[in-house]
């Protein structure tokens, strides 16, 4: 007996030192990076969905975290940047995160995807719409619609339901987003008949696009088509200038105000604060409610909320739903709940994915005028044409209006 004690004691002891250790192991965090751009040209567009993720975070820790944990938000700077995003997914590895947020812009998704892959962490890009985005690996998802789903449909509304048949269109040749929605739209608009006469290329940051406005309207279409961000208002107000108003198309990455009054054109998007459903209307006062706390300059505050903030919103709360149903913080576990994902009930609408990582979602038209824009009508990605637009009573009371009505 007296020679079993040392050996019992040992035994013990092994127990003790692994149970600390795991003790150890177990985080007190859940760590969340959310990489978007607060420096450069792609800071004021990305803002929404940086503070879409802060407003995500901070609800789901009021209400007691995940699995009991807290979510430590670690902001990366992208810097504007693909390199800017390489490097931010590297630091995003070092501090051992247990997924990521981002990017907003389609580059800068690219850059970070390969590393996360590499690193086993899941990402969540709310807004990145180039299709080659999830073909990366397993580990990459994203919430919105693909380049080639708007590209169809934007390409069937303007022949079937504006009856254009010219397009001339202004591409960014140093941006995979422009590019590619570009395409998918030249595809699928001369596939009906259509003729795309000119594609006028253009480098970011320019500053003077009447030159360019001016070849465009020597081609007399019937419509531009600009897959741009933020220089879309750029080219709007130089338009305006010329006298030259042929009607204005284009894609998700258009901001949501600045438009000039006498020009009309529309645009897709994922989400809008002006739809009928239950959901959107309460995620809108939770959000103005949060907004009230917080010690922003009046000139920050939000007067509408954009698809890329409610986006974000929904990446974060299926992040953590994703955490939930796993019971688990590996990120392999976290990984397959997330593949697994059926019927997530978000903001912008139920999600879940396909093998390749990719929602399937509607793709919502709003309509640009006297300088405004609202909601115009859905369009699915299976569908020819578009649900028309509803008068201000069909769309308090047409339960079909509601993106939660589409299965």
């Amino acid at each position: 007996m007296i020679r079993l004690l040392p050996l019992l004691a040992s035994v013990v002891l092994l127990i003790l030192t692994r149970f600390a250790s795991a003790e150890h192991d177990q985080p007190s965090h859940i760590k969340l990076a959310a990489i978007v751009a607060q420096t450069g040209d792609a800071t004021s567009s990305n803002r929404d969905s940086l503070i879409g993720i802060r407003f995500a975070v901070e609800e789901i820790n009021q209400q007691g975290g995940v699995l009991g944990h807290p979510i430590e938000l670690i902001e990366l700077d992208n810097l504007s940047s693909p390199i800017g995003g390489k490097v931010a997914a590297d630091a995003a590895v070092q501090r051992e995160v247990h997924g990521v947020i981002g990017a907003a812009w389609s580059s800068h998704s690219l850059a970070m995807a390969p590393v996360l892959q590499q690193a086993g962490i899941p990402m969540l890009s709310p807004v990145s719409t180039t299709p080659s985005l999830t073909a990366v690996g397993d580990y990459i998802f994203r919430l919105c619609f693909v380049d080639t789903t708007q590209g169809q449909v934007m390409a069937q509304f303007a022949y079937n339901d504006l009856a254009v048949r010219k397009v001339v269109s202004f591409v960014d040749i140093r941006s995979d987003y422009s590019m590619g929605l570009a395409s998918a739209f030249r595809q699928a608009f001369e596939q009906l008949g259509g003729t795309v006469l000119s594609e006028i290329e253009y480098q970011k940051k320019r500053q003077d696009f009447r030159p360019l406005l001016q070849q465009a309207a020597s081609f007399t279409p019937d419509m531009l088509f600009l897959p741009t961000h933020d220089e879309m208002l750029l080219i709007w107000k130089h338009a305006s200038e010329l006298q030259f108003r042929p009607i204005m198309l284009g894609g998700d990455g258009w901001p949501s105000k600045g438009f000039t009054p006498d020009l009309h054109g529309y645009f897709s998007d994922h989400w809008s604060e002006g739809l009928d459903d239950e959901a959107s209307r309460q995620f809108v006062q939770r959000f103005q409610q949060w907004q009230a706390q917080q010690n922003w300059p009046e000139q920050e505050k939000y007067q509408e909320i954009d698809a890329a903030l409610a986006l974000s919103y929904d990446a974060v709360h299926l992040f953590a739903d994703a955490i939930t149903r796993a019971h688990s913080l590996q990120r392999a576990d976290i990984r397959q709940a997330l593949a697994d994902t059926q019927n997530f009930q978000g903001v912008t609408g139920d999600i879940q994915f396909n093998e390749q990582g990719d929602p399937h979602k509607p793709v919502i038209i709003l309509e640009v005028t006297n300088g405004q824009k609202r909601f115009f009508r859905y369009v699915f990605p299976s569908e020819s044409s578009a649900t028309p637009a509803p008068t201000e009573t069909e769309a308090v009371t047409d339960p079909t209006l509601s993106h939660k009505t589409h299965e």
